[in-house]
């Protein structure tokens, strides 16, 4: 599958770069910190460096009384001075080129390894990186839409299909074929003026509309 060789190759460039933060902190930066601790010169610096420059001190200050005085005193101190200097400055720089020297070796040996752990990340990432390129590459977008469709509908089976919703509105309640009854025809009003004479009057006289409950009159 081209999509899980992408992934595949993400979680080894994740382990490389983890592996390679390891490496770093264990053969790099923590033999750089100790190194001010654990070599002997080293931790010496300071002793061999405060001493040099009080024999600095020491002769410039006796060279500065010998000119003030214009020769006449101060020229046992400023011998006795520049004996010293020339016969301790020598081994105490003779000291800090070879602790130097050191230093410098232990900085290249460090940092050799860590151009070796790059190196190393680099190759693991590059065949990582042409497999993925190789995958996707190959990917077809007829293919994965085959191939898509065909998990998604992967073990379903004939599962009875729920009524559409065309379906379902045709399945409706059959409406009532009886209208609404007719309307009634207007009661005649009989006029007050006309007064009908004898027994005409009660035979004349319509008898009041009935109607059933379907809307038909009755009389």
């Amino acid at each position: 599958m081209p999509w899980q060789r992408i992934v595949s190759g993400t979680e080894n460039l994740a382990e490389s770069h983890e592996t390679l933060a390891a490496k770093i902190e264990s053969d790099v930066e923590t033999p750089l910190r100790q190194f001010a601790v654990t070599n002997r010169e080293m931790k010496a610096l300071s002793n061999t460096q405060g001493n040099l420059a009080s024999l600095a001190k020491e002769h410039s200050s006796a060279q500065k009384k010998f000119e003030k005085s214009k020769g006449t005193t101060g020229q046992s101190k400023l011998d006795e001075s520049g004996q010293q200097w020339e016969s301790q400055a020598p081994f105490v720089f003779e000291q800090l080129q070879a602790l130097d020297e050191r230093r410098i070796n232990h900085l290249r040996d460090v940092l050799t390894q860590f151009q070796t752990h790059e190196v190393d990340l680099v190759e693991r990432n590059r065949l990582s990186a042409e497999s993925c390129l190789n995958a996707l590459l190959n990917i077809e977008t007829a293919d994965e839409i085959k191939a898509f469709a065909a998990k998604v509908t992967e073990g379903r089976g004939n599962r009875p299909r729920r009524p559409s919703s065309a379906t379902a509105s045709s399945f409706t309640r059959p409406t009532s074929s009886i209208g609404p009854p007719p309307t009634p025809p207007p009661r005649l009003v009989q006029d007050r003026n006309i007064q009908p004479s004898g027994s005409d009057f009660g035979q004349d006289r319509l008898a009041p509309c009935q109607y059933n409950l379907l809307g038909h009159s009755t009389y």
